[in-house]
């Protein structure tokens, strides 16, 4: 795992497999933009939540990977957070976990599936 390399998600489902890329991710991303997420508050890690699913991945499959383009994607909006005064919104963000949650439900099926308001936007196994 190097920052200076391209993401590349390791397989698994473990939960030593969703640290391992949630790690590299962030890393990768802190590479590309000089930002450091794991230092950010709550409410900038919900703006940038909505963000990436405003932006980017409102029209994607709801459960899509996480890859070296995300992380693009997320330095991108990362330094346009930085260059401007970007707020979290929780009225905007409450309506696109709601909206994301029923992505998730319409894509399973009828299976049960459970979002924290944590990761709306992100893929399952960041």
């Amino acid at each position: 795992m190097s920052a200076d390399l391209p993401f590349v998600l390791k397989g698994g489902n473990d939960e030593q497999t969703a640290l391992h890329n949630r790690i590299a991710a962030i890393e990768r991303i802190n590479f590309l933009s000089g930002i450091d997420m794991r230092k950010k508050s709550a409410a900038y890690l919900k703006a940038f939540d909505l963000e990436m699913w405003v932006r980017w991945y409102k029209n994607e499959p709801a459960d899509k990977k996480i890859d070296e383009e995300w992380c693009q994607r997320a330095a991108e909006v990362i330094k346009a957070m930085e260059e401007s005064s970007i707020k979290p919104s929780t009225k905007g963000y409450t309506a696109a976990l709601k909206e994301h949650q029923e992505k998730l439900e319409n894509d399973h099926g009828s299976q049960h599936v459970e979002v924290s308001a944590g990761n709306v936007g992100e893929a399952k196994q960041v």
